[in-house]
Protein backbone atom coordinates (compact mmCIF):
# COMPACT_ATOMS: atom_id res chain seq x y z
CA UNK A 1 0.00 0.00 0.00
CA UNK A 2 1.52 3.36 -1.03
CA UNK A 3 0.19 7.08 -1.07
CA UNK A 4 1.15 9.65 -3.71
CA UNK A 5 -0.18 13.38 -3.61
CA UNK A 6 -1.21 14.30 -7.02
CA UNK A 7 -0.42 17.62 -8.25
CA UNK A 8 -4.35 18.06 -8.44
CA UNK A 9 -4.65 17.47 -5.06
CA UNK A 10 -1.51 19.69 -3.80
CA UNK A 11 -2.97 22.78 -5.70
CA UNK A 12 -6.57 21.84 -4.59
CA UNK A 13 -5.82 21.99 -0.78
CA UNK A 14 -3.22 25.14 -1.26
CA UNK A 15 -6.80 27.10 -2.39
CA UNK A 16 -8.80 25.60 -0.07
CA UNK A 17 -9.56 28.28 2.97
CA UNK A 18 -6.49 27.84 5.22
CA UNK A 19 -6.50 25.08 8.05
CA UNK A 20 -8.84 26.54 10.78
CA UNK A 21 -8.50 30.18 9.63
CA UNK A 22 -11.18 32.56 10.29
CA UNK A 23 -13.70 33.87 8.15
CA UNK A 24 -12.40 37.81 6.71
CA UNK A 25 -15.06 39.34 8.19
CA UNK A 26 -14.64 37.59 11.98
CA UNK A 27 -12.28 39.37 14.48
CA UNK A 28 -8.71 38.19 15.98
CA UNK A 29 -9.19 36.03 18.96
CA UNK A 30 -5.51 36.56 19.58
CA UNK A 31 -5.10 36.50 23.36
CA UNK A 32 -2.15 37.81 25.14
CA UNK A 33 -1.10 36.85 28.46
CA UNK A 34 1.13 39.80 29.51
CA UNK A 35 3.85 40.36 32.83
CA UNK A 36 1.79 40.66 35.83
CA UNK A 37 -1.32 38.95 34.58
CA UNK A 38 -1.99 35.79 36.98
CA UNK A 39 -0.96 33.24 34.57
CA UNK A 40 2.19 34.60 32.96
CA UNK A 41 4.42 32.43 34.63
CA UNK A 42 3.11 29.55 32.95
CA UNK A 43 2.98 31.10 29.95
CA UNK A 44 6.50 32.06 29.23
CA UNK A 45 7.30 28.37 30.40
CA UNK A 46 9.54 26.17 27.60
CA UNK A 47 9.79 22.36 28.10
CA UNK A 48 13.26 22.65 28.46
CA UNK A 49 12.89 24.43 31.99
CA UNK A 50 16.90 25.62 31.66
CA UNK A 51 15.47 28.38 29.31
CA UNK A 52 14.21 31.01 31.61
CA UNK A 53 13.41 33.80 29.50
CA UNK A 54 11.34 36.82 30.68
CA UNK A 55 9.08 38.17 27.68
CA UNK A 56 7.10 41.13 27.71
CA UNK A 57 3.96 38.57 26.62
CA UNK A 58 3.29 36.05 25.36
CA UNK A 59 0.56 36.01 22.52
CA UNK A 60 -1.78 32.71 21.88
CA UNK A 61 -2.78 32.26 18.47
CA UNK A 62 -6.07 30.13 17.52
CA UNK A 63 -5.69 30.70 13.52
CA UNK A 64 -3.83 32.80 10.75
CA UNK A 65 -5.89 35.75 11.61
CA UNK A 66 -4.34 35.84 14.90
CA UNK A 67 -0.97 35.25 13.43
CA UNK A 68 -1.24 38.21 11.47
CA UNK A 69 -2.88 40.46 14.56
CA UNK A 70 0.65 39.30 16.87
CA UNK A 71 2.98 40.63 13.99
CA UNK A 72 0.95 43.69 13.86
CA UNK A 73 0.39 43.91 17.50
CA UNK A 74 4.51 43.68 18.03
CA UNK A 75 5.12 46.20 15.49
CA UNK A 76 2.95 48.77 16.55
CA UNK A 77 4.67 47.91 20.54
CA UNK A 78 7.78 48.09 19.12
CA UNK A 79 8.68 44.36 20.54
CA UNK A 80 11.03 41.76 18.89
CA UNK A 81 9.63 38.51 18.29
CA UNK A 82 10.05 34.93 19.02
CA UNK A 83 7.71 32.03 17.87
CA UNK A 84 7.18 28.81 19.86
CA UNK A 85 4.60 25.65 18.76
CA UNK A 86 6.09 22.93 21.57
CA UNK A 87 8.27 24.86 22.98
CA UNK A 88 11.62 22.69 22.83
CA UNK A 89 13.84 24.58 21.43
CA UNK A 90 17.17 23.29 22.95
CA UNK A 91 18.10 26.93 23.66
CA UNK A 92 15.52 28.92 23.98
CA UNK A 93 15.19 30.61 20.44
CA UNK A 94 11.23 30.20 20.35
CA UNK A 95 11.50 33.08 23.49
CA UNK A 96 12.82 36.19 24.22
CA UNK A 97 13.30 38.97 27.09
CA UNK A 98 10.90 41.96 26.55
CA UNK A 99 9.58 41.13 23.58
CA UNK A 100 6.92 39.27 22.05
CA UNK A 101 6.59 34.87 22.09
CA UNK A 102 3.78 34.55 19.64
CA UNK A 103 2.61 30.99 20.82
CA UNK A 104 1.40 28.02 18.40
CA UNK A 105 -0.15 25.95 20.59
CA UNK A 106 -3.37 26.38 20.31
CA UNK A 107 -3.56 26.70 16.52
CA UNK A 108 -3.67 22.81 16.30
CA UNK A 109 -5.83 21.43 13.39
CA UNK A 110 -5.38 18.36 11.41
CA UNK A 111 -6.99 17.30 7.91
CA UNK A 112 -6.00 13.87 6.96
CA UNK A 113 -7.22 13.42 3.13
CA UNK A 114 -7.33 9.59 2.60
CA UNK A 115 -8.23 9.77 -0.97
CA UNK A 116 -4.78 11.35 -1.87
CA UNK A 117 -2.93 10.53 1.08
CA UNK A 118 -2.02 13.35 2.51
CA UNK A 119 -2.78 15.66 5.31
CA UNK A 120 -2.75 19.37 6.62
CA UNK A 121 -1.67 20.39 9.58
CA UNK A 122 -1.63 23.33 11.25
CA UNK A 123 1.86 25.10 13.42
CA UNK A 124 0.67 24.01 17.32
CA UNK A 125 0.39 20.34 16.45
CA UNK A 126 2.25 18.02 18.65
CA UNK A 127 4.08 14.57 17.02
CA UNK A 128 2.18 12.64 19.61
CA UNK A 129 -1.16 13.60 18.40
CA UNK A 130 -0.47 13.85 14.82
CA UNK A 131 0.74 10.03 14.97
CA UNK A 132 -2.24 8.72 16.69
CA UNK A 133 -4.49 10.73 14.07
CA UNK A 134 -2.71 9.47 11.24
CA UNK A 135 -2.52 5.64 12.32
CA UNK A 136 -6.29 5.62 13.78
CA UNK A 137 -7.89 7.50 10.53
CA UNK A 138 -5.38 6.39 7.55
CA UNK A 139 -3.63 3.82 9.01
CA UNK A 140 -0.79 5.73 7.70
CA UNK A 141 2.03 7.89 9.60
CA UNK A 142 5.05 10.38 8.85
CA UNK A 143 8.87 9.93 9.43
CA UNK A 144 8.87 11.80 12.07
CA UNK A 145 10.38 12.22 15.47
CA UNK A 146 11.10 10.38 18.84
CA UNK A 147 9.17 12.33 21.38
CA UNK A 148 5.36 12.65 21.38
CA UNK A 149 5.67 15.85 23.14
CA UNK A 150 8.00 17.90 20.22
CA UNK A 151 5.30 19.89 18.18
CA UNK A 152 5.75 19.40 14.58
CA UNK A 153 6.16 22.88 13.05
CA UNK A 154 9.78 23.38 14.69
CA UNK A 155 10.62 19.36 14.18
CA UNK A 156 9.89 19.61 10.13
CA UNK A 157 11.61 23.25 9.61
CA UNK A 158 15.21 22.21 11.08
CA UNK A 159 14.75 18.72 9.10
CA UNK A 160 12.96 16.24 11.32
CA UNK A 161 14.58 12.62 12.00
CA UNK A 162 12.84 9.79 13.44
CA UNK A 163 11.91 5.93 13.44
CA UNK A 164 11.29 5.67 9.77
CA UNK A 165 13.56 8.19 8.60
CA UNK A 166 15.71 5.39 6.48
CA UNK A 167 12.87 3.62 4.99
CA UNK A 168 10.96 7.37 4.09
CA UNK A 169 13.28 9.66 4.54
CA UNK A 170 13.08 12.86 6.96
CA UNK A 171 9.62 14.64 7.67
CA UNK A 172 10.69 17.81 5.68
CA UNK A 173 11.21 15.20 2.36
CA UNK A 174 7.27 14.69 3.13
CA UNK A 175 6.41 18.64 3.07
CA UNK A 176 4.63 19.28 -0.28
CA UNK A 177 3.41 22.62 0.47
CA UNK A 178 3.17 25.40 3.28
CA UNK A 179 1.54 28.23 3.89
CA UNK A 180 3.47 31.08 5.72
CA UNK A 181 3.02 35.24 6.94
CA UNK A 182 6.23 36.95 6.36
CA UNK A 183 7.25 39.77 8.68
CA UNK A 184 5.10 42.30 6.94
CA UNK A 185 2.10 39.91 7.99
CA UNK A 186 1.22 38.92 4.60
CA UNK A 187 0.33 35.42 3.18
CA UNK A 188 2.79 33.37 0.87
CA UNK A 189 2.58 30.30 -0.26
CA UNK A 190 5.19 27.91 -1.51
CA UNK A 191 2.80 27.19 -4.71
CA UNK A 192 3.70 30.54 -5.86
CA UNK A 193 7.20 30.69 -4.25
CA UNK A 194 9.11 27.70 -5.02
CA UNK A 195 12.22 29.07 -2.90
CA UNK A 196 9.76 28.85 0.40
CA UNK A 197 9.33 25.29 0.13
CA UNK A 198 13.03 24.43 -0.10
CA UNK A 199 13.92 26.69 2.73
CA UNK A 200 11.07 25.11 4.87
CA UNK A 201 12.69 21.62 3.93
CA UNK A 202 15.50 21.61 6.65
CA UNK A 203 16.18 25.66 6.71
CA UNK A 204 15.63 26.00 10.46
CA UNK A 205 12.39 27.51 12.60
CA UNK A 206 11.79 31.03 13.05
CA UNK A 207 13.74 32.60 10.35
CA UNK A 208 11.57 33.80 7.31
CA UNK A 209 8.08 34.06 8.95
CA UNK A 210 5.81 31.79 10.57
CA UNK A 211 4.22 28.86 8.80
CA UNK A 212 0.27 28.88 9.21
CA UNK A 213 0.18 25.66 7.52
CA UNK A 214 2.07 22.46 6.22
CA UNK A 215 0.76 19.92 4.03
CA UNK A 216 2.62 16.19 4.08
CA UNK A 217 2.58 13.37 1.59
CA UNK A 218 1.84 10.53 4.45
CA UNK A 219 3.61 7.25 3.92
CA UNK A 220 1.74 3.61 4.69
CA UNK A 221 3.20 1.78 8.00
CA UNK A 222 2.15 -2.09 9.01
CA UNK A 223 -0.31 -1.67 12.13
CA UNK A 224 2.07 -4.51 13.83
CA UNK A 225 6.19 -4.01 13.94
CA UNK A 226 9.57 -5.21 15.40
CA UNK A 227 11.52 -3.70 18.58
CA UNK A 228 14.52 -4.74 19.60
CA UNK A 229 16.86 -4.14 22.46
CA UNK A 230 20.39 -4.91 23.65
CA UNK A 231 21.43 -3.70 27.13
CA UNK A 232 23.99 -5.62 28.17
CA UNK A 233 24.56 -2.97 31.22
CA UNK A 234 27.02 -0.43 31.64
CA UNK A 235 31.10 -1.35 31.17
CA UNK A 236 33.62 1.26 29.69
CA UNK A 237 35.47 -1.26 27.51
CA UNK A 238 31.92 -2.85 26.41
CA UNK A 239 30.93 1.11 25.69
CA UNK A 240 33.89 1.89 23.33
CA UNK A 241 33.50 -1.83 21.38
CA UNK A 242 29.78 -0.80 20.83
CA UNK A 243 30.77 3.06 19.74
CA UNK A 244 33.34 1.57 17.44
CA UNK A 245 30.34 -1.09 16.00
CA UNK A 246 27.76 0.63 15.79
CA UNK A 247 29.59 3.14 13.54
CA UNK A 248 31.32 0.32 11.52
CA UNK A 249 28.26 -2.07 10.69
CA UNK A 250 25.33 -0.05 11.36
CA UNK A 251 25.07 1.86 8.01
CA UNK A 252 25.26 -1.17 6.41
CA UNK A 253 21.79 -2.51 7.70
CA UNK A 254 18.88 -2.69 5.42
CA UNK A 255 16.94 0.92 5.68
CA UNK A 256 14.07 -0.92 7.26
CA UNK A 257 15.77 -1.14 10.49
CA UNK A 258 16.41 2.04 12.53
CA UNK A 259 18.67 1.46 15.33
CA UNK A 260 20.22 3.74 17.92
CA UNK A 261 23.13 3.22 20.23
CA UNK A 262 22.87 5.09 24.06
CA UNK A 263 25.96 4.85 26.35
CA UNK A 264 25.30 6.03 30.21
CA UNK A 265 27.19 5.21 32.75
CA UNK A 266 24.61 6.99 35.01
CA UNK A 267 21.81 5.06 33.49
CA UNK A 268 23.47 1.94 33.53
CA UNK A 269 23.55 1.68 30.12
CA UNK A 270 25.16 0.24 26.66
CA UNK A 271 22.07 -0.23 24.89
CA UNK A 272 21.21 -0.95 21.68
CA UNK A 273 17.28 -0.35 20.58
CA UNK A 274 14.72 0.48 17.90
CA UNK A 275 12.27 -0.20 15.11
CA UNK A 276 12.43 -2.09 12.34
CA UNK A 277 9.88 -3.36 9.52
CA UNK A 278 11.24 -6.77 9.09
CA UNK A 279 9.81 -9.55 10.97
CA UNK A 280 11.52 -11.25 14.25
CA UNK A 281 13.91 -13.65 12.46
CA UNK A 282 14.85 -11.05 9.84
CA UNK A 283 16.03 -8.53 12.45
CA UNK A 284 17.84 -10.90 14.48
CA UNK A 285 20.15 -11.99 11.43
CA UNK A 286 20.59 -8.39 10.34
CA UNK A 287 21.93 -7.50 13.60
CA UNK A 288 23.90 -10.49 14.68
CA UNK A 289 27.04 -8.81 13.45
CA UNK A 290 26.53 -5.61 15.62
CA UNK A 291 25.11 -7.72 18.96
CA UNK A 292 28.20 -10.55 18.77
CA UNK A 293 30.63 -7.45 18.97
CA UNK A 294 28.52 -5.64 22.30
CA UNK A 295 27.84 -9.24 23.39
CA UNK A 296 24.78 -9.95 25.59
CA UNK A 297 21.15 -11.44 24.27
CA UNK A 298 19.33 -9.37 21.60
CA UNK A 299 15.15 -9.21 22.71
CA UNK A 300 12.62 -8.69 19.62
CA UNK A 301 8.77 -8.25 20.14
CA UNK A 302 6.22 -8.01 17.52
CA UNK A 303 4.58 -4.55 18.78
CA UNK A 304 1.31 -2.12 17.42
CA UNK A 305 2.65 0.62 15.50
CA UNK A 306 1.91 3.24 17.98
CA UNK A 307 3.12 1.63 20.76
CA UNK A 308 6.72 1.46 19.41
CA UNK A 309 6.46 5.12 18.50
CA UNK A 310 5.62 6.35 21.59
CA UNK A 311 8.42 4.57 23.50
CA UNK A 312 10.34 8.16 23.45
CA UNK A 313 7.18 9.99 23.20
CA UNK A 314 8.13 12.07 26.65
CA UNK A 315 5.25 12.89 29.27
CA UNK A 316 3.57 16.34 29.66
CA UNK A 317 3.92 16.68 33.08
CA UNK A 318 7.98 16.14 33.20
CA UNK A 319 9.77 19.17 34.38
CA UNK A 320 13.75 19.14 33.13
CA UNK A 321 16.42 20.94 32.72
CA UNK A 322 19.00 19.88 29.37
CA UNK A 323 21.86 20.67 27.38
CA UNK A 324 22.48 19.12 24.47
CA UNK A 325 24.96 19.17 21.64
CA UNK A 326 25.51 17.17 18.20
CA UNK A 327 28.13 16.32 15.59
CA UNK A 328 27.91 14.58 12.39
CA UNK A 329 30.22 11.26 11.28
CA UNK A 330 30.73 10.66 7.82
CA UNK A 331 32.17 6.96 8.12
CA UNK A 332 33.33 5.16 11.01
CA UNK A 333 34.07 6.29 14.71
CA UNK A 334 38.59 6.25 15.02
CA UNK A 335 39.92 4.32 17.84
CA UNK A 336 40.82 7.79 18.82
CA UNK A 337 36.96 9.00 18.51
CA UNK A 338 35.74 5.48 20.67
CA UNK A 339 38.62 6.31 23.20
CA UNK A 340 37.03 10.26 23.01
CA UNK A 341 33.82 8.96 23.84
CA UNK A 342 34.82 6.59 26.84
CA UNK A 343 36.81 8.91 28.91
CA UNK A 344 34.24 11.33 28.67
CA UNK A 345 31.24 8.65 30.31
CA UNK A 346 33.88 8.34 32.68
CA UNK A 347 34.61 11.77 33.82
CA UNK A 348 33.15 13.16 37.05
CA UNK A 349 29.48 14.34 36.13
CA UNK A 350 28.75 12.87 33.08
CA UNK A 351 25.85 12.40 30.93
CA UNK A 352 24.96 10.61 28.12
CA UNK A 353 26.12 10.00 24.38
CA UNK A 354 23.91 9.00 21.66
CA UNK A 355 23.96 7.25 18.29
CA UNK A 356 21.82 7.80 16.07
CA UNK A 357 21.60 6.01 12.82
CA UNK A 358 20.98 8.05 8.96
CA UNK A 359 21.53 7.07 5.74
CA UNK A 360 19.13 5.12 3.75
CA UNK A 361 16.38 6.98 2.21
CA UNK A 362 17.57 10.55 3.55
CA UNK A 363 21.05 10.33 1.49
CA UNK A 364 18.81 9.51 -2.07
CA UNK A 365 18.28 13.14 -2.45
CA UNK A 366 20.75 15.48 -3.32
CA UNK A 367 22.59 18.00 -0.51
CA UNK A 368 21.36 21.19 -2.31
CA UNK A 369 17.66 19.75 -3.29
CA UNK A 370 16.98 21.33 -0.09
CA UNK A 371 18.05 23.40 2.58
CA UNK A 372 18.86 20.18 5.05
CA UNK A 373 22.60 19.47 3.86
CA UNK A 374 23.42 16.49 6.10
CA UNK A 375 22.24 13.70 3.33
CA UNK A 376 25.77 12.06 3.15
CA UNK A 377 26.42 11.45 6.84
CA UNK A 378 26.00 8.38 8.37
CA UNK A 379 25.72 8.48 11.93
CA UNK A 380 24.66 11.24 14.34
CA UNK A 381 26.20 11.81 17.75
CA UNK A 382 24.50 13.86 20.70
CA UNK A 383 26.32 14.31 23.69
CA UNK A 384 23.28 15.29 26.26
CA UNK A 385 22.75 15.87 30.06
CA UNK A 386 19.69 16.62 31.92
CA UNK A 387 19.12 18.22 35.87
CA UNK A 388 16.18 19.44 37.84
CA UNK A 389 16.32 22.64 38.98
CA UNK A 390 17.07 25.80 36.63
CA UNK A 391 19.05 27.44 39.25
CA UNK A 392 21.77 24.67 38.57
CA UNK A 393 23.51 23.03 35.57
CA UNK A 394 26.78 24.18 35.68
CA UNK A 395 28.50 20.79 36.17
CA UNK A 396 25.90 19.50 33.48
CA UNK A 397 26.86 21.99 30.87
CA UNK A 398 30.41 21.99 31.53
CA UNK A 399 30.23 18.19 30.66
CA UNK A 400 28.65 18.51 27.36
CA UNK A 401 30.75 21.09 26.46
CA UNK A 402 34.29 19.41 27.66
CA UNK A 403 32.68 15.81 25.82
CA UNK A 404 31.71 17.76 22.94
CA UNK A 405 35.40 19.56 22.73
CA UNK A 406 36.97 16.14 23.09
CA UNK A 407 34.74 13.74 20.34
CA UNK A 408 34.25 16.64 17.66
CA UNK A 409 37.71 16.70 16.01
CA UNK A 410 37.11 13.24 15.14
CA UNK A 411 33.85 13.69 13.21
CA UNK A 412 32.83 15.59 10.54
CA UNK A 413 32.52 19.03 12.67
CA UNK A 414 29.02 19.36 11.56
CA UNK A 415 25.93 19.28 13.42
CA UNK A 416 22.00 19.12 12.97
CA UNK A 417 19.74 22.29 12.91
CA UNK A 418 17.29 20.97 15.39
CA UNK A 419 19.70 19.92 18.29
CA UNK A 420 21.29 23.34 18.40
CA UNK A 421 24.11 24.85 20.83
CA UNK A 422 24.65 28.19 21.62
CA UNK A 423 28.21 27.42 21.79
CA UNK A 424 29.01 26.38 18.71
CA UNK A 425 30.76 29.80 16.67
CA UNK A 426 30.50 28.43 12.87
CA UNK A 427 27.27 27.34 12.91
CA UNK A 428 26.28 28.48 9.97
CA UNK A 429 28.44 26.09 8.15
CA UNK A 430 27.88 23.20 10.63
CA UNK A 431 24.15 23.32 10.29
CA UNK A 432 23.29 24.34 6.90
CA UNK A 433 26.79 23.62 5.03
CA UNK A 434 27.31 25.42 1.49
CA UNK A 435 23.37 26.56 1.30
CA UNK A 436 23.79 29.46 4.24
CA UNK A 437 24.33 31.46 1.12
CA UNK A 438 21.17 30.52 -0.84
CA UNK A 439 19.12 30.91 2.46
CA UNK A 440 20.80 34.35 3.08
CA UNK A 441 19.46 35.38 -0.56
CA UNK A 442 15.45 33.79 0.91
CA UNK A 443 15.99 35.70 4.14
CA UNK A 444 16.63 39.11 1.97
CA UNK A 445 13.29 38.59 0.47
CA UNK A 446 11.13 37.53 2.82
CA UNK A 447 12.20 39.27 6.14
CA UNK A 448 14.72 42.28 4.60
CA UNK A 449 14.02 44.06 8.42
CA UNK A 450 15.76 40.69 10.27
CA UNK A 451 12.18 40.88 12.42
CA UNK A 452 12.39 37.29 12.74
CA UNK A 453 15.76 37.50 14.64
CA UNK A 454 17.77 35.33 17.35
CA UNK A 455 21.05 34.05 18.03
CA UNK A 456 21.41 31.39 15.72
CA UNK A 457 18.88 32.94 13.18
CA UNK A 458 20.02 33.33 9.36
CA UNK A 459 21.63 36.74 8.95
CA UNK A 460 20.91 39.36 6.13
CA UNK A 461 24.00 38.59 3.00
Amino acid sequence: MSFRLSRRALLGSLLASPLLAAAPSSPSSLHIVRKGDADYASARINKNRAVTSLPQAVAYAFDERDVIAALRYAKDAGLPISVRSGGHDYEGFSTNDNGLVIDLSRFDGIAIDREDGSCRVAPGVLLRTLYHRLFTEASASLPAGSCGTVGVSGLTLGGGFGPLGRMHGLLCDRLRAVRLVDAAGELRTSAADPDLLWACRGGGGGNFGIVTEFVFDLVAVPAIVTTFSLNPGWNAGVARTAALAFTQSAPNLPREISPTLLLSRNENAVELFGLSLLGEPQTQSALREIVLAIGGTLTTNRVPYLAAVERGAGNDTDVACWKMTSSFLGGPLSGDGCDAVTRALIAPHSGQVQFELFGGSIARLRQDASAFWHRDKSVLIQCQSYWRDPEKGQPERAWVASAFASIDPHTTRSSYRNYCDLALTDWPVRYYGANYARLQQIKARLDAQNRFSYPQSIRLP
